[in-house]
């Protein structure tokens, strides 16, 4: 996985290490906090995948979760629900 992919706060999956977090990301590692400890990967040599779903919109890659609720928000100011 690119550490261009990652993103602080972005769940990932070892196949070691398991399921964790990015925490800080520098040019070529990213430390991520599993459950049994923190660790410095360097995402591009490793087989780190994102462990929470994506969605690509032109070519940018984000959490689906983050996806959803920013479009949800523009639809609610754009219908103008959101103001009583």
């Amino acid at each position: 996985m690119p550490i261009q992919s990652l993103h602080i706060g972005m769940h990932v999956r070892h196949p070691q290490y398991g399921v964790g977090e990015v925490k800080t990301l520098t040019e070529l590692t990213a430390e991520i906090s599993f459950d049994d400890a923190r660790r410095t990967i360097a995402p591009a040599s490793s087989e780190l995948t994102a462990a929470e779903p994506t969605a690509a919109v032109s070519e940018l890659q984000v959490p689906l979760s983050n996806f959803i609720r920013e479009t949800a928000h523009v639809i609610v100011e754009a219908l103008g629900a959101g103001k009583r």
